[in-house]
């Protein structure tokens, strides 16, 4: 039987997400996922959320619908993608780039990275402004390459009886 991946200090679980890596500079939100915490106006953060695939099992439609339903809510988004991406454990994985006016003026970046496990989709989602982008999506790829996607409760081995 194999060990399930254990929370590394510091980190825990959000939803079948586990985080083994929090960069340098970076700090944990219980349930949210990880906010820099350099001092700027606007720290860049690292979101985790899931979801569950409608119909099929391809990501490609999921993605696309996402894009057309971003595209459609905010037209003066500009939306890049998508692209293939890397997330252990994950069936396949793609990205969208974003990049949007923010409230009170500037830009706002985010990448949504997608990753599907059997119907399971993990969702990362990375926001920062043009001048934190390079260095929030370098965090962002740590983050990634650690990460581990639980699996679920049903698919658990059975808890053995305590005599």
């Amino acid at each position: 039987m194999s060990e399930l991946p254990q929370p590394a200090p510091g980190t825990a679980p959000i939803g079948r997400w586990l985080l083994t890596v929090v960069p340098v500079g970076w700090g944990f939100v219980a349930g949210y996922g990880l906010r820099s915490t350099t001092n700027t106006l606007v720290p860049s953060s690292l979101l985790f959320s899931e979801d569950v695939l409608p119909a099929g099992d391809k990501l490609d439609p999921y993605v696309q619908a996402q894009n057309k339903m971003l595209a459609q809510t905010y037209p003066m988004m500009q939306i890049a993608g998508p692209a293939d991406a890397q997330v252990p454990g994950a069936d396949h994985a793609q990205l969208l780039i974003l990049k949007h006016p923010a409230t009170g003026g500037g830009d706002v970046f985010q990448i949504q990275t997608y990753a599907l496990a059997t119907r399971w989709i993990g969702i990362v989602t990375l926001t920062a402004t043009p001048q934190e982008i390079a260095a929030a999506r370098s965090a962002m790829n740590q983050v990634i390459a650690g990460l581990h996607i639980l699996p679920e409760a049903a698919e658990l081995p059975p808890k053995e009886a305590s005599p």
